[in-house]
Parts: structure tokens; C-alpha cells; sequence
């Protein structure tokens, strides 16, 4: 798990990438704003995404109820070079996968509570 603000530079070994930058609706806002520099992207490590390829990104981010919500965003590079910025990328699918209730937030979230298998 990496806490991503605005502009984070994401480890090669993030797992999920816990969004404090700010709450949102549903999926469609968190790709939203991952697609607006300064504001809500990140950027990758290393060399990034190369020309043509597709990413995945695993993202927990807390909803305007306060509950947690881990979404899939899918992004492919649609420009002529390798591209570290999400906010360069263009955006494929974004969907909730999982829905938590009666959470305390993503800041609560870390490895002594979530198992990755």
C-alpha cells in the first residue's frame, strides 16, 4: 500500500495506491481527477508506461459518505513515448470493485490490516 497526493512519485512495488488527495463520488471521479495534473494525478516509477500499453491501477480513496471504495482504472498511453504522468494517459474503464462500510477512511488502512494474498 502507497498514500498518493497530487504529483506522488508511486514505488514499483505499490500494491494499492491509497488517494488522500480528496474524497469522490464513485470511479468515474477518481479517474477524473488522476487525469488532471497538479490536482489529482500521480506519476509512475521508472520509466513509466510505454507507447501503446494499457495499466491497471488498484486505488482505495474514501467516498462523499466517508466509507472506503478500492476502484480498478484502467489507462492506456495513447502517445508516441514511454509516459510517467497519469494525467497522460488516456483513460479505458474505471469501476468500484469493492465497497467498504462503517470505515474509518483510508488513512486507517494499512498492512497490519489488510492481507494480500
Amino acid at each position: 500500500m502507497q498514500e498518493g497526493t497530487a504529483n506522488t512519485v508511486l514505488t514499483a512495488t505499490a500494491d494499492i495506491i491509497e488517494d488522500t488527495i480528496s474524497t469522490y463520488a464513485n470511479a468515474s471521479f477518481l479517474a477524473n481527477a488522476l487525469g488532471q495534473s497538479a490536482v489529482g494525478n500521480l506519476k509512475l516509477a521508472g520509466s513509466g508506461v510505454a507507447a501503446g500499453a494499457t495499466i491497471d491501477l488498484m486505488i482505495a480513496y474514501n467516498d462523499s459518505a466517508g466509507d472506503i471504495n478500492i476502484a480498478d482504472i484502467t489507462f492506456k498511453n495513447t502517445t508516441g513515448g514511454a509516459v510517467t504522468d497519469t494525467s497522460q494517459l488516456h483513460l479505458v474503464h474505471s469501476v468500484d470493485l469493492v465497497h467498504l462500510v462503517g470505515t474509518t477512511g483510508v488513512g486507517a488502512m494499512d498492512a497490519a490490516n489488510i492481507h494480500f494474498i
